[in-house]
């Protein structure tokens, strides 16, 4: 609410304490951040990133389905939630976008 100018009791100083002890005010980038870190752990344990989906690691497996697809949005032009940061930090960890079934 504050950000957007309607009345809270957030103030810049409370933001600024919570973004000290690194607060993630927004859920769905935190849990974005724990899929790509448990997708790193991943690749050091089997040397790729092409999680089975059908396994002990279904759950990791659909996340990375997913970004498979929201890349393939980007390139459509359509709505999606990759983001350049989000994109260039599968990149660095050498995701491949295109896996075959």
């Amino acid at each position: 609410k504050y950000r957007a100018g309607l009345s809270s009791q957030m103030t810049p100083g409370r933001i600024n304490a919570l973004e000290d002890v690194e607060f993630e005010f927004c859920l769905h980038r935190a849990v974005w951040w724990q899929k790509y870190d448990e997708l790193i752990e991943y690749k050091k344990r089997h040397g790729n990133c092409n999680v089975p989906r059908n396994d002990a690691h279904g759950e990791l497996g659909r996340w990375v389905r997913n970004q498979r697809a929201q890349n393939r949005r980007v390139w459509k032009m359509e709505k999606t939630n990759m983001t350049e940061e989000r994109y260039r930090a599968l990149m660095k960890i050498g995701f491949i976008w295109y896996a075959r079934p």
